[in-house]
């Protein structure tokens, strides 16, 4: 009742009392005592206090492991938790250490093909990838992948169209956007097919296909896809659902690649004061569709317009994410608006404090959206240039060309590293 009337601090402490009561009345090793400790780490979690969380899942883990044995269920259950936290706290090289110890047990108890151990692998993947291991990532994805196309494809395809779709995502990063196409096909195909065209998951697979035609330059594919998809999510959903507005961005976007600004910007014209009204956390998103269709002839109206609703959705923001990356994101978008109006005193705090908090917060950034970390020095740059401040603007720019050299030379050395041996 604490925590859902806002008492945070209250619910924690009486948990925290409640637990040390049980533990001296039944002894840490009692299952109700492992059930409660596992229960206050999840709050912890919750309230994205990892360092209080982490510790309690250590230590229930350390008595699982002691009373019911290393390849119990509820072992593994906790292992896999402990080491979602690990990488979650940038703790990536223990989080590797504790997930390729559970697949192990997992493969060895449950089975190479089981539900729990493909969820472990992809788990690993993405682990690998967070500390650089790119290939370790595809090699341990496509075998899962390859699993799942054999155990699942006929009665449970909902496992192979998730496996599909975090690959497909993974390709995208990647650069490999052909096989990243080609696997948003298989799966759009394989969802109409099972669910039909108008179930969300197939909406949600008929998206991530247009977006992949975007990035190859198939415009017209990606057009028609999303007119579809608007249609019908129009239809079911209604024209002011925050789904049916994503499409509208989207296919807003692509309207602009198409030569078809004018058509965009009254696209998004047509919902942007219900957004504003409504959906507070989608405000900024519309706005910044409205900066990047605007003419040169209405920019600045438009940068006054995104200013406006760039700072309501930055309050909203940081009375509900507190410090994530999305904040420091807005801000630098805010900054923007700013700078779009000439505004160079006021934009620079908001540009700085963006870019360097997106910085720090990289690791906890989702590989698809890393790219906001370049925007947001680009954005800065821009500033510096205006200012005639040329020596930081370059400083700026030496780092992100370091940046690419760094990627660059990374593939290099994972092809060198494939090559088979003479």
């Amino acid at each position: 009742a604490y925590r859902l009337d806002g008492q945070i601090q209250r619910s924690f402490i009486l948990m925290e009392e409640s637990l040390a009561i049980a533990k001296s009345k039944f002894g840490k090793n009692h299952p109700d005592i492992l059930g409660g400790m596992y229960a206050l780490a999840l709050s912890y979690r919750n309230a994205n206090r990892m360092k209080n969380a982490i510790p309690l899942l250590e230590e229930c883990l350390k008595i699982q492991m002691s009373t019911l044995g290393k390849d119990h269920p509820n072992t593994l259950f906790t292992m896999f938790s402990l080491a979602v936290d690990y990488r979650t706290d940038n703790q990536v090289k223990r989080s590797i250490q504790l997930f390729e110890e559970l697949l192990v047990l997992q493969r060895n108890r449950l089975g190479k093909d089981h539900a729990e151990t493909l969820k472990t692998m992809d788990s690993l993947a993405g682990a690998y990838r967070l500390d650089g291991q790119i290939q370790r990532s595809f090699i341990l994805m496509e075998e899962s992948l390859a699993i799942a196309k054999s155990k699942f494809a006929k009665d449970h395809p909902e496992e192979l169209i998730g496996i599909m779709n975090m690959l497909a995502v993974e390709y995208q990063v990647d650069g490999q956007k052909q096989r990243a196409i080609q696997l948003w096909e298989d799966c759009f195909a394989l969802q109409q097919s099972k669910l039909g065209k108008k179930h969300p998951a197939t909406l949600t697979a008929m998206t991530n296909l247009a977006v992949g035609y975007q990035g190859t330059g198939q415009v017209k594919q990606a057009i028609k896809l999303l007119e579809d998809c608007l249609a019908i999510r129009q239809d079911k959903q209604g024209k002011d659902h925050p789904d049916t507005l994503n499409i509208l961005m989207s296919l807003a976007r692509v309207y602009r690649e198409d030569g078809e600004g004018q058509r965009a910007i009254q696209l998004v014209d047509d919902y942007l004061s219900f957004s504003e009204n409504s959906w507070g956390n989608r405000i900024g998103q519309l706005s910044k569709q409205k900066i990047d269709l605007g003419s040169s002839s209405d920019l600045v109206n438009e940068y006054e317009k995104a200013e406006r609703v760039w700072r309501i959705c930055l309050q909203i923001r940081q009375e509900q994410m507190g410090a994530s990356w999305l904040v420091d994101n807005t801000k630098s978008l805010l900054g923007y608006s700013l700078l779009g109006q000439k505004k160079l005193k006021e934009a620079k705090p908001f540009l700085l404090e963006g870019y360097e908090g997106l910085v720090a917060k990289e690791k906890q950034i989702p590989n698809r959206f890393k790219i906001r970390v370049g925007e947001a020095r680009d954005r800065l740059i821009e500033l510096y240039e205006l200012k005639g401040e040329k020596q930081k603007a370059d400083q700026l720019r030496g780092l992100a060309g370091k940046a690419k050299k760094e990627i660059k030379e990374s593939k290099k050395g994972m092809k060198k590293l494939l090559e088979p041996k003479k």
